[in-house]
């Protein structure tokens, strides 16, 4: 092996670390985040919603004897009750959608991963986009806050 092949050898090995490390790193939080998301349904001020984030990954389908031309486009995405966790969707079905789309709880539904299901790759770049995710939950309560005056003390 020459001095080329070892350096990206190496290079290779350090970012399969750090996507394990922050894998390992956001599995130690999901929990957390999932038992907020259940909480969050189960009191009744938001039950039933998708908060869908920004993309996190682009990925071709795994190798098949089909030539395809599509990838997988993964979304950063919070269902409640559910948790946290990625939409995938097909490249030519998400280029398909209208501008301002917000999938319906159902069609969600459909294209969620749980974060359990994810890959260490989605699961290690989920992490990064979970405090934008809580802060739509934190966002739809306040718009919901004159109906939980009553619970204030005066």
């Amino acid at each position: 092996m020459n001095k080329k092949q070892r350096r990206r050898r190496r290079r290779l090995q350090r970012l399969l670390l750090r996507i394990r490390n922050a894998a390992e790193h956001a599995e130690a939080q999901a929990g957390e985040l999932n038992a907020l998301a259940r909480e969050i349904a189960s009191v009744g001020i938001i039950p039933d919603r998708a908060i869908v984030g920004k993309p996190i990954l682009i990925r071709d389908y795994r190798l098949s004897t089909d030539e395809s031309d599509t990838v997988q486009i993964w979304h950063a995405a919070l269902l409640l009750p559910d948790g946290i966790g990625a939409l995938v969707w097909d490249s030519d079905e998400y280029l398909d959608l209208p501008p301002e789309f917000e999938p319906s709880v159902a069609e969600t539904r459909w294209h969620f991963v749980p974060f359990v299901a994810c890959p260490p790759v989605a699961k290690a770049l989920l992490a990064g986009h979970a405090e934008s995710l809580f802060g739509e939950v934190m966002r739809l309560v306040e718009l919901r806050r004159q109906w939980l005056q009553p619970l204030n003390p005066a």
